[in-house]
């Protein structure tokens, strides 16, 4: 159905760039046409990077590995069918990693902006397809930030349900990021994750 076609491209990958040995964006061209050269069906999935080039500043541009989808604005990936073609950027809350905006005296309200700036753009500009890859959270703790987040995030994509898709982090219990939607006993579920979902 799909070939995702690498997980979280992170640190050296860049969209573009100088260094062709890092240039993730070539690479997934080169990757996505080779594999439509033997099956033409077959969706291709392209993820992001930490960091758009060796030029950006790492604190202002960075994002969650993978998640960065800037460079498609003015990079965009070309296959050999684009219709086939899918970005899938990874979204985590402060329970995975207490990023900078996570931080931010003006959080949550900053979230919808860096949303869009990271990867919103591509569905708002109809710029291809886009599929949320992997989000997720563990703790349900009332008030708390990952709450917040999670809770936020989910009616960000919500709001924009014709064309945004996605998938959860993870069925299994055992990500030591996120939990699962199966609690430990691999049998019941976390009614709560389902109930939040449940609203798109």
């Amino acid at each position: 159905i799909a070939m995702v076609l690498k997980n979280e491209p992170h640190f050296e990958a860049t969209w573009g760039g100088r260094v062709a040995a890092n240039d993730w964006k070539a690479a997934a061209e080169r990757a996505g046409n080779a594999i439509l050269a033997i099956n033409p069906n077959v969706l291709i999935i392209v993820e992001g990077v930490e960091r758009l080039d060796e030029d950006n500043n790492l604190a202002v541009n960075s994002y969650w590995w993978g998640g960065n989808m800037q460079g498609v604005r003015e990079k965009p990936i070309q296959l050999l069918d684009n219709n086939k073609l899918i970005y899938s950027p990874h979204e985590y809350g402060p329970e995975v990693h207490l990023q900078p905006w996570f931080r931010d005296y003006r959080f949550p309200t900053n979230l919808p902006y860096i949303w869009e700036d990271r990867f919103g753009f591509i569905y708002s500009e109809q710029l291809g397809h886009l599929f949320i890859g992997e989000f997720g959270v563990r703790d349900n703790t009332p008030g708390s930030a990952h709450i917040k987040w999670f809770g936020d995030f989910v009616e960000y994509m919500c709001d924009r349900s014709e064309g945004y898709s996605w998938t959860v982090w993870a069925w299994n219990p055992n990500s030591s990021d996120t939990g699962g939607i199966m609690q430990v006993d691999w049998t019941n579920v976390h009614q709560w994750k389902l109930d939040k979902l449940d609203n798109c």
